[in-house]
């Protein structure tokens, strides 16, 4: 879950970043404005995934109080509910994300593709197991790259490619190899648990500061983009509607 958020916030930047740099006119300020909202939606996942991150280290080191549990089984519902409305989002603005670069949305769609995307494939995983370290840590960085490259391959401007099957296998490839070492239930902590698991916290804290990085410079771009006043327009129109 943590290398999709990081991947994500990877291909923000490159392409927005660019965008927003130097940038002035009223249109391009619409154009920051309605990116803007999706960039918050992923600094609220890179949030609620670290809040998730700490209650599984207490879950798997025995640290834990009677009610985390139970948060981590919320706190990863309401992940599950941001990445579907983060997906549907990005998939709804592919004319806006062509505006600033084609290739943006290309290199998207092995995330957002409704079928067989990334996201969606995350969501499946974590109905079946919320509790497992594939749910939480799901594709290692290696085979993650491994995954976005054939499914980059097969992206279009309408989705992944019917005849996608070089991405299913390497899918398929991937998840097993995740699931070889699986840990079905972090609560259960089995003996050994830490030190077999380290190397994915680590790899999950990189990809959390890297997406929260990302994010921040984002945030930063844009009001230098649109300006102070619509800046804080803006963020009071976000908050109004989330509160509806």
């Amino acid at each position: 879950m943590f290398g999709l958020m990081s991947k994500l916030a990877d291909i923000f930047s490159a392409y927005l970043l660019r965008f927003l740099d130097g940038r002035r006119g009223s249109a391009d300020a619409v154009v920051a404005a309605r990116l803007f909202e999706t960039v918050l939606r992923l600094q609220d996942l890179v949030v609620r995934g670290e809040r998730i991150l700490i209650l599984a280290e207490a879950l798997l080191t025995g640290t834990e109080q009677a009610e985390d549990g139970a948060g981590f089984d919320g706190l990863l519902a309401g992940q599950l509910r941001g990445l579907e409305e983060l997906r549907a989002t990005l998939e709804g603005e592919r004319e806006l994300l062509a505006t600033i670069d084609i290739n943006m949305y290309l290199d998207l769609v092995p995330f957002i593709d409704r079928k067989s995307g990334l996201l969606t494939r995350w969501g499946q995983q974590a109905t079946r197991g919320p509790f497992s370290t594939t749910t939480l840590f799901f594709l290692p960085g290696g085979d993650l790259q491994r995954v976005l490259d054939a499914g980059r391959a097969v992206a279009s401007p309408a989705g992944l490619q019917p005849d996608r099957t070089g991405y299913l296998v390497e899918v398929v490839k991937a998840t097993k190899r995740a699931r070889s070492s699986e840990i079905r239930d972090v609560r259960k902590r089995p003996h050994g648990i830490e030190g077999a698991i380290a190397g994915q916290i680590s790899e999950a804290r990189s990809d959390l500061a890297n997406a929260r990085m990302i994010c921040a410079k984002l945030a930063a771009a844009t009001g230098e983009a649109i300006g102070a006043e619509a800046m804080a327009t803006l963020r009071r129109g976000i908050l109004k509607a989330e509160r509806h």
